[in-house]
């Protein structure tokens, strides 16, 4: 069980017992028979010598069946008086004494008459109890996944209360004993006045930046409708209609309120991947919704099809597993082709049920008195024949709706089209990567774009977008042997779990960021490699991406018949010449020493920084000024990198990277890289550019720190050895620099690095549950605000 915040394990251990003790009592209740409710409000005189008075129906069969009426005095329950029994004690009084006398013997008083009448307390639908445990399960129980597979996701801990509060209204179990009675309505109306605040709460942290707290409190104003509720079956304090009619503009408004907050969020707020996955929950509400409301219609034109509206009720369960899916599957597969495909079977399904049981009939009739051919023999013919078209209309329908609703995928496949002819056109394998890498990059927006080829028992990058240096990879590694061995690209998930990567290869794929590996194969042998980093946009690839991604390999491979193998090789050693990069003076030391730079695992901190608005600082000066500039605030960071025991092993423009704790261990490399990243932050914001201009601040920059396993020694990186750290830690060092920005912090830490680095980092605020891109689930992180 991942790690869960104290609110979450409070909530577990309140609401799981809870849930589950009902579900228990509502089976009981329902197979003993002693389920029950009563069907009119009752109101008394507050003295205790008074009995209570109808006050108000609430279904027409009361009256046709026991003939009570409103301001009839209720004297008696079988054996048990009425006398000083308000609202809540006369209704369990009279579902205690209903498993004894059923239908319940009342003795009442009209006009100073005394009467007496049989009331059933019963009548309800038999299969209610049985709905709502199923429903209640099904909400209990994605609730409950949600909060465990993703407790660091600041929407888990509403929607486990949303889904645990609308669980427990569903539990159906008055009746028999009076505590279950009471305990019944207790449960039911506190859930209830639970559900419409914590929907709006919910769609309230759907997107959290910036969100004043006290906004959060607003929502609660709603639980009134609680009271409401109570009201408008009891008649505690107000009558049954006003009680009903503020209940259900209440729950109107809580809608209302929670699905405009959503559309703003998705118009105004979220990326790509909180749009994807706030998809799914749309998708769950619209299949869970809208097949009850048109079966309603459909009943409501045919009543003898009254029958199909239980099966049909069912498919509220699609809403938990929408939320669900949005909260921990949202890649599971492509939420827009399941929608446009959904979205065309339901529009042709209705369609085609609405004709036949409104058009057909008709038209059936008039062929049966033309023809003379019975009526139903020709309904069925109609039908089937109206069924032959599903198909066809799919396939018209289905494209449309995704062109129109979903512009940017179709954009996306007319795009890989033309790519497609461009690499038909190519006149060697150096353009051929070229134009495949360029593209690739323009399309997908990937933080890292590297395309590998093979040399001699190296794949080294002939085409690299977003990376300084992408690390070579051995020929007979265990990456090559099982991309050759899949043949197929490898998605994101499936890069998270273990796919038989050594360490090395591992390390390799971390550093890179890499959400996909696709293989270019030319019959058994990997010809090409293309790495693709996360999307700059948030958003994830999908099963379509990958499926156009294969087209792509295939129309490359099938390309490189047309050229001998000569060629291809002389090609890739042109394109890897770009590439080149000298070793960083950082390890100069360890070398000259005669000291051996061993490869492995090692526990690392790892720091990265930049200048911030480098772009734009940059376009105000000569190259001359920006070399100087560069030259001053490298020179700057790398004597406290030093001056602190850490090493600068990358640069990248204005970006480096610098490890603690190897090649030399380092006791508190922790404290060591907080340190040098505050100083850094301090020293270069002394420096002003070469030629400052007027209106030109000095310069500024942000720090990123990450601690963890990392890969360290000696890379194979095109056409020599390097040393750097590569990996999972070096990767989240990175995304932490680069979510300085969004932060509004000069530097950001993980929890790891905070924990261990001491007073160092005291002036460090928390953020928990940050979204982190590239990470599955958002993390506590620790900032140095700019202002500090």
């Amino acid at each position: 069980m991942r790690r869960l915040s104290l609110q979450a394990r409070i909530s577990l251990l309140i609401l799981a017992p809870l849930v589950l003790a009902t579900i228990v009592i509502t089976v009981a209740q329902t197979a003993s028979g002693r389920l029950g409710f009563v069907y009119f409000t009752v109101h008394h005189l507050q003295a205790t010598d008074h009995y209570p008075v109808v006050r108000t129906i609430l279904a027409e069969r009361v009256t046709e069946r026991s003939g009570l009426q409103p301001g009839d005095v209720l004297l008696r329950a079988g054996a048990r008086s009425l006398q000083g029994k308000g609202p809540i004690r006369f209704y369990a009084a009279i579902l205690q004494t209903a498993p004894e006398d059923r239908p319940v013997q009342i003795e009442f008083e009209r006009d100073g008459v005394r009467m007496r009448t049989r009331l059933d307390v019963s009548s309800m639908n038999a299969s209610t109890p049985y709905k709502g445990i199923a429903v209640g399960v099904a909400f209990f129980a994605v609730g409950t996944l949600i909060l465990l597979r993703a407790p660091l996701d600041r929407k888990s801990l509403p929607l486990y209360i949303l889904f645990n509060s609308y669980a427990l209204n569903q539990m159906w179990f008055p009746g028999g004993p009076t505590v279950l009675t009471y305990a019944w309505i207790g449960v039911f109306h506190l859930s209830g006045a639970i559900i419409m605040p914590m929907f709006v709460v919910t769609a309230l942290l759907w997107v959290d930046r910036g969100l004043p707290r006290w906004i959060l409190v607003l929502p609660w104003l709603l639980a009134i409708d609680g009271v409401c509720r109570i009201d408008s079956l009891h008649e505690v304090w107000w009558p049954a209609e006003p009680s009903l009619i503020i209940f259900l503009v209440l729950d109107i408004v809580g809608i209302a309120l929670a699905l405009g907050i959503g559309i703003a969020n998705y118009r105004f707020k979220m990326d790509a991947l909180e749009r994807r996955k706030f998809r799914w929950i749309a998708y769950g509400l619209a299949v869970g919704l809208i097949p009850a409301l048109a079966i309603s219609s459909v009943v409501a034109i045919q009543p003898e099809l009254i029958w199909i509206r239980p099966l049909v009720q069912i498919s509220v369960l699609a809403i938990p597993l929408g939320f669900f899916m949005a909260i921990v599957r949202y890649d599971f597969m492509d939420i827009d082709r399941l929608i446009g495909a959904t979205a065309s079977v339901g529009l042709i399904g209705f369609t085609l049920l609405a004709g036949m049981l409104v058009l057909i009939p008709g038209v059936a009739e008039y062929v049966g008195r033309t023809t003379g051919v019975d009526p139903s023999t020709a309904q069925t013919f109609l039908s089937i024949a109206s069924a032959a078209f599903i198909v066809p209309a799919h396939r018209v329908l289905h494209p449309t709706i995704e062109r129109f609703f979903f512009r940017e995928r179709h954009a996306l496949q007319n795009e890989i089209d033309a790519l497609l002819q461009e690499i038909a056109a190519c006149s060697g394998p150096g353009l051929l990567t070229r134009i495949v890498g360029e593209q690739l990059d323009a399309l997908l927006h990937p933080d890292v774009c590297a395309i590998y080829a093979p040399s001699g028992n190296i794949l080294t990058p002939v085409f690299n977008r977003g990376r300084a240096v992408p690390p070579a990879l051995k020929g007979d590694g265990s990456l090559v042997r099982v991309m050759t061995e899949r043949r197929s690209a490898i998605g994101a998930r499936e890069l998270r779990t273990d796919l038989g990567f050594g360490p090395a290869d591992r390390a390799v794929v971390d550093a890179l960021g890499a959400e996909v590996l696709l293989p270019v194969m030319l019959g058994r042998t990997l010809q090409y490699l293309i790495c693709l980093g996360t999307k700059r946009s948030g958003d994830i690839y999908t099963g379509t991406d990958l499926a156009l991604l294969g087209r792509v390999a295939d129309t490359i491979a099938t390309d490189l018949l047309r050229f001998d193998d000569a060629e291809i090789i002389r090609q890739g050693r042109e394109m890897q010449e770009s590439l080149r990069r000298y070793v960083p003076g950082a390890i100069a030391d360890r070398l000259g020493a005669g000291e051996s730079l061993e490869s492995g695992e090692r526990d690392v901190s790892v720091l990265f920084v930049d200048i911030q608005g480098y772009t734009s600082l940059s376009q105000g000066l000569e190259p001359s000024e920006i070399f100087s500039t560069v030259s001053r605030y490298t020179e700057t960071v790398s004597s406290i990198v030093r001056s602190h025991g850490g090493s600068i092993v990358e640069f990248n423009g204005d970006g480096m990277m610098a490890v603690f704790g190897a090649p030399t261990e380092l006791p508190f490399k922790e404290k060591s890289a907080v340190e040098a990243g505050q100083e850094i932050v301090v020293n270069v914001g002394e420096l002003e550019p070469a030629a400052p201009v007027e209106g030109t601040q000095k310069l500024s920059c942000r720090v990123g720190i990450a601690t963890g396993q990392a890969f360290v020694g000696n890379i194979q990186a095109v056409d020599r050895y390097i040393w750097s750290a590569i990996g999972n830690t070096t990767n989240l060092a990175a995304r932490l620099e680069a979510l300085t920005r969004t932060v509004d912090a000069s530097i950001v830490i993980d929890a790891t690095t905070y924990e261990a680095a001491g007073n160092v980092a005291l002036n460090f605020a928390k953020k928990e549950a940050v979204p982190i891109r590239g990470r599955s689930e958002p993390q506590d992180l620790y900032l140095l605000p700019l202002t500090a």
